[in-house]
């Protein structure tokens, strides 16, 4: 019997009835998830313009095991809180929004930045 080297995750969204799963991205889509998070998040002009950027990062993580998910991206975007779109980011793709340490070094990039 073949192991796996990842632990599938399965999610309920805000509607209470649509369930998620999530594993981490195959190296196709990381690409795809990579060039968002380190080409164009950095190029945000405000909070919402990041949203949306990493959002779309989430449909990259979703769309090949939640493919009727994301045939409805208004609907997914009314069923989906910031925590579980940070979850969705750090299951499949490794990247942790949340993370204090990152917070933290941001912070302190910021106040380095306006000396």
């Amino acid at each position: 019997m073949a192991n796996t080297v990842y632990t599938t995750h399965e999610y309920l969204l805000d509607d209470g009835e649509t369930v998620v799963i999530l594993k981490p991205l195959v190296l196709s889509r990381m690409r795809k998830f990579m060039q968002i998070i380190e080409e164009e998040l950095p190029k945000s002009e405000n909070v919402w313009d990041m949203q949306d950027k990493l959002f779309d990062a989430a449909v990259i993580c979703l769309e090949k095991h939640n493919p009727e998910v994301v045939k409805d991206l208004d609907t997914l975007k009314d069923n989906i809180d910031l925590e579980t779109l940070y979850k969705i980011l750090d299951v499949c793709g490794g990247v942790k929004l949340n993370d204090p340490n990152l917070i933290t070094a941001l912070a302190a990039q910021e106040n380095a930045g306006a000396n």
